[in-house]
């Protein structure tokens, strides 16, 4: 009886690991520039100054869709990550290898333009 439970037990925890990992796989999913926000855009124009803004991604946080995309900065040569909400507010800028850890932002913080000032293309 005992090796019975246990083994359901174990069935049962196998039998939930694939939707355990889909709930924590990432859904980065690349873009092209032209599918970016407007909004979301201004801000990493802004946040990138005269960088080239390059490997735009879009992904989904907690329902909402966030974007990413990188730069070299033109001071310390170093590669950028900038990530904005879909509203066009700065989430975070950081160096990319630490673009993945939560809560760090480094770099200057950067205004938000509201989506109705965005500039027409």
């Amino acid at each position: 009886m005992t090796n019975r439970i246990r083994f359901l037990v174990l069935a049962l925890g196998i039998a939930c690991l694939p939707a355990w990992a889909a709930e924590e796989a990432s859904h980065d999913r690349k873009i092209e520039e032209k599918d970016v926000p407007k909004a979301v855009m201004v801000t990493m124009t802004k946040a990138a100054g005269t960088a080239k803004l390059s490997d735009f991604e879009a992904e989904t946080k907690k329902g909402k869709d966030v974007f990413t995309a990188n730069f070299i900065d033109v001071k310390t040569k170093v590669e950028m990550e900038v990530t904005v909400d879909s509203d066009g507010k700065l989430i975070e800028v950081a160096k990319e290898e630490e673009a993945a850890k939560d809560g760090e932002v480094s770099g200057e913080p950067v205004p938000t333009v509201p989506a109705k000032d965005a500039p027409k293309k």
